[in-house]
């Protein structure tokens, strides 16, 4: 395959992606191409919409949703055009392992995941413009799984490459904050769905559209599948390594690996089907949709902010100590939940020990800081899987994180038509603090991709 396959590609590679006489004379100097800047943005927005479709169902109020497209669309039938993520994010799990090894993978996994996003969202939209008729109508219900679908199958391809994207393009003083804004972007779209959840419905489904145009013309016009020279050593290495060597060498003993991703991958799982639950945990208590928005979209935003302030700082001052990093973002991210646990009616107690049903600001500082913890981690998690799994490549390591991920997000929104709410509100909170220890005890450091 070529790696200039979009139509604008062989025009503006000369300018946006230089081939400097220098480097084909002395293979330790990498040259970062100006062009992995567009490339991320471009990344970083369909992952952004990715997400914000798959939360759309989710953002909304129940009571509104349920007015809108009728008496079709009962609880069931809402849980499952939320699950659609998880349980395809499982099934095409492998099928994007496969991909992303394959020659120009991260290409190839953008370039699909953009197609199916936006073709996801144009026709679970087709309903919405056809009158209310129409869109309560059995017809209407299979576009609208059938788009969540589409939208679905994009996930691991988007998800499970964020590493793959930072080393093939991004030096090693960047690695980290590349990796950090592209897997933010995807919590950025939950973030987005809060905010945009009481406002219009149609409106929210057209801006899908919209925004799913902008990275499908993309990849269609001008998007290189790679850097014309190695940005770092490790990427470098990479490109003499046949993809079968890379699979072949998971069969090796990689004990940390499956603990580290094993135990955050189910936390990171759990904690997006928590945050699918907080219009079930916040309205009991008498907090408002709006406010139940604003709260979401607090805790959504500050991870994704704090995810990006602290890559770069781990990229300047604190490179190869990641443990360190998780441990600590997880105990703060465990005691501010902790405490928004106790300041809510939960199964243990009806009358909170610290009653804040009053003060919402109180709530959204409390998520604040739990969201600012959990993004800072996030990051890490997928940039340490990668060390710790070379020379296997960056899309297996991100891949099976994201499978696991999918898995547990799947069995905590199943749980909970079994469990209330503010069950899965304490079990959150004591769970953290296990896989906290997990990490701290199970999993020992090893850098393997080398430094150039």
């Amino acid at each position: 395959m070529s790696s200039d396959v979009p139509l604008l590609n062989p025009l503006l590679n000369p300018l946006l992606n230089p081939n400097p006489s220098d480097t084909n004379h002395n293979p330790h100097h990498y040259t970062a191409s100006p062009t992995r800047w567009y490339i991320l943005l471009v990344a970083s927005l369909l992952s952004l919409n990715q997400s914000a479709t798959w939360f759309t169902f989710s953002s909304v109020n129940p009571d509104t949703i349920h007015y809108f497209f009728g008496a079709k669309l009962n609880e069931d039938v809402l849980g499952l055009l939320l699950n659609w993520g998880p349980i395809i994010g499982v099934f095409s799990a492998p099928f994007q392992f496969w991909l992303s090894g394959r020659n120009n993978g991260l290409y190839w996994s953008i370039f699909l995941a953009a197609w199916l996003v936006f073709f996801g969202n144009i026709i679970r939209t087709i309903p919405l413009l056809l009158g209310e008729t129409f869109r309560q109508g059995d017809f209407a219900f299979y576009l609208y799984q059938t788009g969540q679908i589409l939208n679905a199958i994009a996930g691991p391809l988007v998800m499970g490459t964020v590493t793959q994207l930072s080393i093939l393009w991004f030096p090693e003083n960047e690695r980290v904050l590349a990796t950090s804004i592209f897997q933010t972007s995807n919590g950025m779209g939950t973030a987005v769905g809060f905010l945009a959840g009481p406002g219009s419905i149609t409106s929210l489904f057209i801006f899908g559209v919209i925004l799913g145009f902008i990275p499908a013309l993309c990849v269609s016009t001008y998007f290189p599948a790679k850097p014309a020279h190695a940005p770092n050593a490790a990427a470098a290495t990479q490109s003499t390594t046949s993809s079968t060597t890379k699979f072949q060498d998971l069969t090796t003993p990689r004990t940390p690996y499956f603990i580290l991703v094993v135990s955050t991958g189910i936390l990171t799982g759990v904690y997006y089907g928590w945050q699918g639950l907080l219009q079930e945990i916040l309205s009991p208590a008498g907090v408002t949709e709006d406010s139940v928005g604003w709260i979401g979209f607090s805790n959504s935003f500050a991870a994704n902010i704090s995810c990006i302030v602290v890559g770069r700082m781990v990229d300047l001052f604190f490179a190869r100590r990641l443990k360190t990093a998780i441990v600590f973002g997880y105990t703060v991210f465990g005691l501010s939940l902790c405490v928004f646990t106790l300041a809510l009616p939960c199964f243990l107690w009806e009358d909170p020990p610290f009653d804040m049903t009053e003060n919402v600001p109180g709530l959204v500082g409390l998520l604040l800081i739990s969201g600012v913890a959990q993004g800072a981690v996030s990051p890490l998690i997928y940039e340490l899987a990668a060390e710790l799994l070379y020379p296997v490549s960056e899309g297996l390591s991100g891949g099976i994180l994201v499978l696991i991920l999918n898995g547990s997000c799947f069995a905590t929104i199943f749980l909970k038509d079994f469990l209330d709410a503010n069950v899965m509100n304490f079990a959150m909170s004591c769970f953290i603090f296990v896989v906290t220890l997990v990490v701290f005890f199970g999993v020992k450091e090893t850098y393997r991709r080398p430094l150039g």
